[in-house]
């Protein structure tokens, strides 16, 4: 959690994981002390048998859980000598989620990517709008591209080298360290787009009319986040 400041106004503490507890009370005529140090807290409880849960609740903030315990200690008048235990943490800290975001747009007509001006290869009624019904992460891309032979620079494969293609360009990336990976589904089978360009977020995918989808895979931290369009909606000139 971050700017938790009902915990702390301390900034080194209302920021990072916590961790709630609640304690069951002791038994009749018992009262229990807790000890929770190690890190940046270091704070002492007394408890009595009390039926209110929110009363019984702490909330410990972890700063390194290794280096972290918790003690308990019981005491009663029926004992010869405190009860205490100690607990140990064995915990993990999960990073918060990471809130992905993109915007993506057809490539510039006067852009040069890959060797090959935009405006050669598709035309300006080229649109991309959220799916009609679909998730935030799910868009259809529409308009018209051209078909293109010699198109070396796109792939070292024959047949790759010709057909239509389609050129779009990620402008804003939230996170933007965020990894960006591009794959295209053809025909159920899904490989990945090499020609991503990270400067300016151009890059190049061969259309088919077995091309099914393009997908946008976002990573950071072990977090992962995918935009899906679909181009079936686009016309494909004939040579």
């Amino acid at each position: 959690m971050e700017n938790w400041t009902e915990f702390s106004e301390n900034p080194t503490l209302n920021t990072g994981h916590y961790m709630a507890l609640i304690f069951d009370g002791t038994p009749e005529d018992y009262q229990m002390n807790v000890k929770f140090e190690g890190g940046l807290t270091e704070t002492e409880w007394d408890f009595d048998d009390d039926d209110n849960e929110e009363a019984r609740t702490r909330i410990l903030f972890l700063d390194d859980p290794t280096e972290q315990t918790l003690t308990v200690t019981l005491y009663s008048s029926v004992l010869e000598e405190p009860i205490v235990k100690v607990f140990t943490f064995d915990v993990i800290l999960k990073d918060p989620d990471i809130d992905f975001s993109i915007i993506t747009v057809p490539g510039q007509q006067g852009a040069t990517v890959l060797n090959q001006v935009v405006s050669s290869l598709q035309d300006t009624d080229v649109v991309i709008a959220p799916a009609d019904g679909g998730d935030d992460n799910e868009f259809e891309v529409t308009g018209t591209i051209y078909y293109k032979q010699g198109f070396t620079d796109y792939s070292p494969e024959l047949t790759e080298q010709e057909g239509n293609y389609l050129v779009l360009q990620i402008t804003t990336i939230d996170p933007d360290d965020a990894d960006v990976t591009v794959f295209v589904n053809e025909n159920g089978f899904t490989k990945e787009v090499e020609n991503y360009e990270s400067q300016y977020g151009y890059f190049v995918v061969r259309v088919t009319e077995l091309t099914v989808q393009i997908t946008i895979v976002l990573e950071k931290d072990g977090q992962s986040a995918s935009f899906y369009y679909d181009p079936t909606g686009l016309t494909l000139n004939a040579e």
